[in-house]
């Protein structure tokens, strides 16, 4: 039974290691997931605590998995843990039965897990929690003494709040997310897209599809609907629309030149000296020869009251939702360097690039 505790602290340390890990490592990802939790759950007045909550409880999982694996405070550790898990399981089982969220982000974007997949693994981890306190109990004995344990837990939380900073002020030095650099976002050689139209006939009211090559006459059939089939893998998982809403997404990733993608999915947000030194940088390297678009999901009045402030009415909006936009890059705005589908380069709005940082990616 000794062992069989001391296997099931350490193997609970280290999933709460990598939970706390992966998740400091994408801090702004974990404030997506906890707004999207408030939202489902209805606790709209939590919403001033996000910020400092997806810190914090990166850093408790953390921590706490550090003083787990080396024995260091055993009865506040395992109490702590204990109320985590009682909250962790409780949660996942909601989740799981109602499907309030389809992502918990336990692992961050490291690992995606199902809602039941998830709940599985905590029941996991409370059997393990159970070994540990039937062999010790609150009677561990710890590797340190109280004071230095203090001390030892401290230093661990401090020194990965600061790794987490460094996260959320530039971009994750570890990118989980589908747009990475060297990915290509759609697929090569592109097959056509197939677009099939529904009509319904005048006379005997027949409603029948046909494909674009092949469309009957309108003096007989009356247009109901359209479908496109497109056989192409997307890893890009976004629509880019532009002013009047037609689908431009595939225009912009597979152009063959260098294009820049300045994501900004709250504009309201994004205002201020970051937005404007980034769209000024992107307007010089447009005056090199490239060109670059700004994506949002701001209203389009919004758009046109920020030209009117910028005194640019020709400023290159095009328009995608929130989700999609926040999946390509973890700063609002964020800068992504495109060309042929390619991501060359991603920044945040802290890291623009200079010209030398430049001319690496695009004269290798």
């Amino acid at each position: 039974m000794k062992q069989l505790a001391l296997v099931a602290r350490i193997l609970m340390g280290i999933v709460f290691i990598f939970s706390g890990f992966v998740k400091g490592i994408d801090p702004t990802g974990v404030q997506y997931i906890m707004h999207d939790y408030i939202a489902a759950y209805g606790w709209e007045f939590l919403n001033s605590v996000i910020f400092a909550g997806s810190f914090a409880l990166c850093m408790l999982e953390f921590t706490v998995g550090v003083l787990l694996v080396f024995n260091i405070l055993p009865r506040l550790t395992l109490i702590a843990v204990t109320l985590m898990m009682v909250y962790f399981t409780g949660t996942t089982l909601y989740d799981a039965i109602y499907n309030p969220v389809h992502d918990c982000g336990c692992f961050g974007s490291a690992i995606k897990l199902t809602n039941w997949e998830t709940f599985y693994k905590n029941v996991v981890l409370d059997a393990l929690l159970a070994v540990i306190w039937i062999k010790n109990g609150l009677h561990g004995k710890s590797r340190l003494a109280c004071k230095k344990g203090f001390i030892v837990g401290f230093a661990v939380a401090f020194v990965f709040l600061g790794f987490e900073i460094y996260n959320y002020r530039h971009l994750p030095v570890i990118n989980f997310l589908d747009w990475k650099v060297g990915r290509r976002m759609l697929e090569e050689n592109q097959q056509p897209i197939k677009y099939y139209f529904t009509y319904k006939n005048k006379t005997t009211n027949e409603v029948r599809e046909f494909e674009s090559s092949a469309l009957p006459s309108t003096a007989e059939w009356e247009y109901v609907s359209r479908r496109d089939e497109d056989p192409n893998k997307n890893y890009a998982n976004i629509n880019i629309l532009d002013e009047s809403g037609m689908d431009v997404t595939r225009h912009i990733l597979t152009d063959p030149s260098y294009n820049f993608i300045i994501a900004a999915y709250d504009l309201a947000a994004a205002e201020g000296v970051y937005l404007d030194s980034m769209i000024a940088f992107a307007t010089r390297m447009e005056e090199k020869g490239y060109y670059y678009i700004i994506l949002t999901s701001a209203s389009p009045d919004s758009v046109e009251a920020y030209k009117a402030r910028a005194g640019n009415p020709s400023l290159p909006f095009l328009f995608a939702d929130d989700t999609g936009i926040k999946a390509m890059i973890r700063s609002n705005p964020g800068l992504i360097l495109m060309r042929n589908s390619v991501v060359m380069g991603l920044w945040g709005k802290r890291m623009l690039p200079d010209d030398k940082e430049l001319l690496k990616i695009m004269l290798p």
